[in-house]
């Protein structure tokens, strides 16, 4: 239950900004309104949102629980005597700040307070709905409803909401998977093994356990596994205080996961993810080991970042069952899910994965096998300009953060890399250098990996952090690879320009080469893997508002500029030769261009 369409850029048009103020109180509305929060309806009735909840699944045949239980609720409103019992006295201060003009003005300014540091400003349907839930509160209801449909209208129209709209239809056409994998056979998958029981193996342990799905997690030492099962505990009992678990659906889940070092418990399993070290060779080596414990149908998904599925698939009896699966970490936070096909993957296994994923509540794409695959290649490129801008004295530290995060992005450049560890961030470079050029590493981030400053995770990397992990102060150290300050301000626009442009060039790229089917696969992508700024509609979206002449044209000043690694790739130049734009308006045909998910 809940009022989610700010989500959307909009605010609740059906009356909902004032009735639910008048219904459960100005302060319970605003926390339901202007997150999108949705109640589970213990939660829901706590907050006076709904009267009575009424049971739906029957305990034995023909019990008929629910249409009993709505008719015994039907039967106490028409009794005047049953009907709702009045709430419990709320303290004075609530009242106070419910109540009176000026309580509802503290209420106000706390709540936008709040809404600039969790928008940035960057989202105007929360601003509107705190505005209408409290400038009408003391209005006649139908006058009320009246300025909020007009309220309601504006927003419609804004490019915020178009672009959050869009997004939403994106990621429920993404739950068809017959449409995005050329409706292939699906198998049934009940069963999951996990190779590797580090922070990301026992994230897929956790996930699969929290969907119902039975899982075996295996690592070469007793400790690892116990570690990795020690940590899939901590993220159940995390549900449980949270209430998203009973103690009994705890132990139900707890119930499902089982670890050991031996290759014969994957024996039955119907998808194995390996999540092991990025090394080709132990992944080779991990497929050989497990192919003759597992059955003929059994599908082989690696959890790899970069390296090659077709590669990897050399080793396979079995090729066609092998695939990409790559997660985000942290797993049960980040909802996107990329399906990388190999050369010779055949559609039932990436049918299957798809389905996997959809099971598991993530969001799949199916990406080509190429370096990086979508995302990773894309952020790549991202933060190797970053490295640049700061090897250039073009900016520093701090104010190349600042800029990216007022473009909309979640976290500046330096922040991430200091997030996901700058030692993962270089094992990735020499994977997509085989790229060319443009992807030439950067020599502060290999000083930086020397000095052993890996991040968050070691307490420095760019930034300095404390034991809760929170940063502060540029890290100092970083001076011996020259200046981490500029003389004179650099320009946020000329920033922004050259970490944003060189990625939207490379997701050109990645269409050119059919690493990615569609546009719309590019924006889930780089929307639900990275954070890239939803109210923005997504990468290439951006590129549609901005313009891809002017796109085109600013790519080429700065290759005039800073060098060949700005070239607009073809892709670009023919759309601004045409007046193209990556997704068109109205565009109903899902069949247009070439299809990842079909067969190579």
């Amino acid at each position: 239950v809940g009022l989610p369409e700010v989500k959307l850029g909009l605010i609740p048009g059906a009356g909902g900004t004032v009735r639910l103020p008048r219904l459960i109180g100005l302060q319970k509305s605003l926390g339901a309104i202007l997150p999108g929060a949705s109640y589970r309806p213990d939660k829901a009735k706590k907050l006076g949102i709904v009267d009575r909840v009424v049971e739906c699944e029957d305990r034995r045949p023909g019990e008929n629980r629910f249409v009993n239980g709505v008719r015994q609720f039907a039967g106490t409103c028409i009794d005047k005597s049953a009907r709702r019992k009045p709430r419990k006295p709320r303290r004075m201060v609530d009242r106070a700040l419910d109540n009176t003009r000026v309580g509802n003005q503290v209420v106000m300014r706390l709540a936008r307070k709040n809404l600039d540091k969790m928008t940035k400003g960057k989202y105007p349907a929360p601003y509107v709905a705190l505005r209408q839930v409290v400038t009408t509160r003391r209005m006649r209801p139908e006058d009320a409803l009246v300025r909020e449909a007009r309220a309601f209208g504006s927003l419609v129209a804004t490019p915020e909401s178009k672009n959050l709209m869009a997004l939403f239809f994106l990621s429920e056409e993404a739950k068809k998977r017959a449409e995005r994998t050329n409706r292939a056979p699906c198998r049934p998958v009940n069963f999951v093994g996990v190779v590797g029981a580090g922070v990301m193996g026992s994230g897929i342990v956790h996930i699969c356990a929290s969907k119902n799905k039975r899982v075996h997690v295996r690592d070469i030492r007793d400790e690892f596994v116990n570690k990795g099962l020690a940590h899939v505990t901590s993220l159940l009992k995390s549900q449980l205080k949270r209430k998203r678990l009973t103690p009994a659906g705890y132990k139900e889940k707890l119930a499902l996961v089982t670890g050991s070092t031996k290759a014969s418990d994957f024996a039955g399993c119907d998808v194995v993810v390996e999540a092991a070290v990025e090394r080709m060779d132990l992944k080779k080596k991990i497929i050989k080991e497990l192919e003759p414990v597992l059955s003929k149908d059994a599908i082989f998904a690696t959890n790899t970042s970069s390296l090659s599925i077709s590669e990897m698939a050399t080793a396979s009896a079995r090729p066609e069952n092998v695939a990409g699966l790559h997660f985000f970490n942290p797993v049960h936070k980040m909802p996107l899910v990329e399906i990388i096909r190999g050369d010779r993957t055949s559609d039932s296994t990436i049918a299957t994965l798809y389905q996997l994923a959809l099971d598991l509540g993530k969001v799949p794409v199916v990406c080509g096998d190429g370096p990086g695959f979508i995302v990773n290649r894309i952020l790549g490129i991202y933060m190797n300009e970053a490295g640049r801008l700061l090897m250039e004295q073009a900016g520093d530290i701090v104010s190349i953060d600042k800029a990216l995060v007022s473009f909309g992005m979640p976290m500046g450049p330096f922040r991430l890399m200091d997030e996901v560890g700058l030692d993962v961030c270089m094992h990735v470079q020499p994977v997509l250098a085989q790229l060319g050029k443009r992807f030439k590493p950067i020599d502060t981030f290999a000083g930086v990996v020397k000095m052993g400053h890996l991040g968050k995770k070691t307490g420095r990397g760019f930034y300095v952090y404390d034991k809760k992990g929170k940063h502060g102060k540029v890290n100092d150290a970083l001076q011996k690879f020259g200046p981490i300050a500029t003389n004179s301000p650099p320009r946020t626009d000329d920033i922004v320009d050259r970490c944003v442009l060189v990625m939207l060039n490379e997701a050109a790229h990645v269409l050119e080469e059919k690493i990615a089917a569609r546009a719309e696969d590019v924006d889930l992508a780089m929307v639900f893997g990275t954070g890239f700024a939803p109210f923005r509609g997504g990468l290439l979206q951006y590129a549609d508002h901005r313009g891809i002449s002017a796109c085109v044209s600013r790519l080429q000043q700065l290759q005039q500029q800073l060098g060949d690694r700005y070239a607009p790739a073809d892709l670009l130049r023919q759309m601004a030769q045409e007046g193209t734009k990556y997704v068109q308006e109205n565009n109903k045909d899902e069949e247009s261009g070439n299809n990842c998910a079909s067969s190579q």
